[in-house]
Formats: structure tokens, sequence, C-alpha cells
């Protein structure tokens, strides 16, 4: 039981940073959006 806890936390922790990078990379990309179309998305 324990070591499924310890498999299941690694596999979470590890869905955590892939999704910490997807959502660096969404701001990132919705950052460079609004500079390039600022009219856009200011309505």
């Amino acid at each position: 039981m324990n070591t499924l806890d310890q498999i299941v936390e690694r596999k979470l922790d590890s869905f955590h940073k892939k999704f910490n990078r997807l959502g660096c990379l969404l701001r990132w990309l919705s950052c460079h959006i609004q500079r390039i179309y600022p009219h856009h998305l200011s309505a």
C-alpha cells in the first residue's frame, strides 16, 4: 500500500511539472498573441 502511494505521488508530481510547463507556455503564447493582436483581445 505504501509503495503504491509513493508511485501515485511520483506520477502526480511529474504530471504537475508537465502541467506547470504547459501553463507557462500558454501564458507566454498569450502574451505574444496580445502583443501581435492587441486590438482583438481588448474588446
